[in-house]
């Protein structure tokens, strides 16, 4: 006559409420409905003239119709509860966002780089200055070629200080006969020498030397002059200094005297084969400096020192659009991302709303069935009352017994609708989605028109 129902529990998807399914018989020994039944029945009643449920039954009936009553507010917080949620659900933002993405791309690339452009273009305004002077330079002194000289100074450096310490070590071992402090003070006034012997010999070389090629004769005459007075200088030093280490192996408390005495009595009067070797020595790394400071710029005077300029100006420009173009693709990728993120978020909320709409739909089936159920657990007990009541009396049941009897709880259904935003945000999804080509289009576009700009600056 009833369907069976297995003894299991209905769960909502959104905060779930717990909704039994009942057990006909339990539910029936719970209200004590065959006791109940066979007490009418001994007493004849409900009496056979009746034409309605007695009091039992109307007791019956209230009691499941409680229950139904205590589960419809309990689903109703739930509902409630998924109504503000679909309501609330909003992709206005993720889809203004992502719709302006390309905009907010040249926006924020106008922003930040349009002072560095300006800065560009001085830089490229100070080339042009540094390449008037190289071209005015090489008119004047009648240059046909590049400029030449190393790109750095690094090697000249550590040669020029492994000569000194080498020419400090070798003078040292010279010097320490003759002093009371040995080889740390020989190494010592070695060490004096040699940086006043190879620093006068590196900037003859560097400034002295290169003006030999200058197109002044005048000038390379006079240098001329001056580059022997320096040899003079140096050879003179050097004769001296070998004087100076003859006079500390005879006097070394007097050294600096006698060596006076010595040099103005004879400038070549050296005795000592040692002192010999120490000028030889002298002389080698005067003329090495000598090389290195020539060699360490241009050999034209000057001609270096405004093609440096104008190199310095060329490098800073390629280093600053080197990392403006950085920063630029760094600023697309960013968007590029942000374009996709906020896509993410649209296609989430699609996936919620669907989610949400479905789970509230559920609920309110999983309610209906409830009372459904509830309703045939009370057609099953009315029957079982009437059923052991008209068995167990001895005088004839009421006429309605034998009716059909139509089980109904007359519970009310909840008025909870919600708006069904489902189509609003798949419509919106499918904007956005048909946007993006073309929005990564417009911001490639954007990205390759400014680095046109900027080549177009840095083109020298």
């Amino acid at each position: 006559m009833f369907k069976t129902l297995k003894n299991e529990t209905v769960i909502s998807v959104y905060k779930p409420v717990d909704l039994p399914i009942e057990n006909y018989e339990e539910l029936a020994q719970e209200l004590d409905v065959i006791n109940l039944a066979k007490q009418q029945a001994r007493r004849g009643l409900p009496d056979t003239r009746a034409t309605g449920p007695d009091a039992n039954e109307l007791q019956f009936k209230a009691k499941l119709k409680n229950k139904a009553i205590q589960v419809v507010h309990s689903v109703e917080v739930s509902i409630s509860a998924l109504k503000d949620k679909i309501h609330s659900l909003s992709v206005s933002k993720a889809r203004a966002a992502a719709v302006e993405t390309a905009s907010t791309f040249q926006q924020q690339i106008n922003a930040e780089f349009s002072p560095r452009l300006r800065d560009l273009e001085n830089l490229k305004s100070d080339y042009s200055e540094a390449v008037d002077d190289v071209n005015s330079f090489k008119r004047t002194h009648r240059l046909r070629r590049a400029s030449h000289y190393p790109d750095s100074n690094w090697m000249t450096a550590s040669i020029l200080l492994f000569a000194l310490i080498l020419e400090s070590g070798l003078n040292g071992n010279f010097f320490a006969a003759g002093v009371d402090t040995g080889l740390v003070g020989g190494i010592l006034q070695a060490s004096i020498i040699a940086v006043i012997n190879i620093g006068f010999g590196f900037l003859v070389g560097w400034w002295v030397l290169p003006y030999k090629n200058h197109t002044q004769k005048y000038l390379v005459f006079s240098m001329l002059g001056f580059f022997l007075l320096c040899l003079f200088i140096s050879a003179v030093f050097n004769l001296l200094v070998g004087h100076y280490r003859d006079a500390l192996v005879i006097d070394p408390d007097n050294a600096g005297q006698v060596a006076i005495e010595s040099f103005t009595n004879g400038i070549l009067s050296i005795n000592d084969f040692n002192s010999w070797v120490l000028f030889a020595i002298g002389l080698l790394f005067f003329a090495l400096a000598v090389y290195k400071g020539y060699s360490c710029d241009d050999p034209y005077p000057g001609y270096g020192r405004v093609a440096r300029k104008k190199k310095a100006i060329e490098d800073s420009i390629g280093e600053e659009r080197q990392e403006i173009i950085e920063d630029v693709e760094e600023i697309h990728q960013n968007l590029i991302q942000q374009l996709d993120d906020n896509y993410d978020l649209i296609l989430q909320a699609e996936k919620s709303i669907n989610s949400l709409s479905s789970t509230f739909d559920q609920q309110n089936r999983i309610l209906k069935n409830y009372v459904s159920h509830l309703e045939d657990a009370l057609g099953y007990i009315i029957s079982l009352y009437r059923d052991t009541n008209a068995s167990e009396r001895e005088n004839e049941p009421p006429m309605h017994y034998s009716e059909n009897y139509i089980a109904s709880l007359e519970c009310d259904e909840l008025n909870i609708s919600y708006r069904d935003r489902r189509n609003e945000i798949e419509e919106v999804k499918l904007e956005v989605s048909n946007l993006l080509p073309s929005l990564r289009a417009r911001m490639l576009e954007s990205k390759e028109k400014y680095h046109e700009r900027i080549n177009g600056i840095c083109q020298l």
